[in-house]
Order: structure tokens, then C-alpha cells, then sequence
């Protein structure tokens, strides 16, 4: 028989998911847009800088992330988990 703490734990990984989703896309969708519409100063700059740091391995930001999540409490937090998955999946 599958116990309560299974419950919980399906509960917690569908709404990290989900948020996560969620953010990942509005944020994508308002950067393509600005990309995409507006004539910046800087734009090639920055779709060049955009396609190196996609070359970056993400393992190089985790010490990074942990330090700064360590400095502001998001440690064992559900929206720590939430920015980490929004960031890796944006990255």
C-alpha cells in the first residue's frame, strides 16, 4: 500500500513542475518577444552573448546558486526549487 508521505511527495513535484513550467514559458515568451520586435542598441551584442552562455556547462552555476540561496534562505524551500528549475530550464 502506498503511504501518505508518497502523496505528499507527488503533490510537491507536481506544483515545482508546474511553476516552474509556468514561469520558464512567460519569461521565454516575453524575451522572444522583445528580441524579436524591438531594434535595441546592443541586440547583436547580446544574441551573441546569449549563444556563448548556452555553451557554458550548467553544472559551472551551481556553486553559484548554492552560495546565493544559502545567503537568502531559499535552502530546502520549495520556491528555492522553483527559481533553480526556472533558471537551468531558461539557461
Amino acid at each position: 500500500m502506498i503511504g501518505l508521505p508518497y502523496w505528499n511527495f507527488l503533490k510537491n513535484s507536481l506544483f515545482v513542475t508546474l511553476s516552474s513550467v509556468t514561469a520558464s514559458m512567460l519569461i521565454a515568451l516575453l524575451a522572444a518577444i522583445a528580441v524579436a520586435r524591438f531594434r535595441f542598441r546592443l541586440r547583436t551584442s547580446y544574441l551573441i552573448m546569449l549563444l556563448i552562455v548556452q555553451m557554458l556547462p550548467q553544472q559551472a552555476m551551481v556553486i553559484a546558486l548554492f552560495l546565493d540561496f544559502r545567503s537568502i534562505g531559499l535552502l530546502d524551500n520549495l520556491a528555492g526549487l522553483i527559481l533553480v528549475y526556472t533558471a537551468f530550464s531558461l539557461r
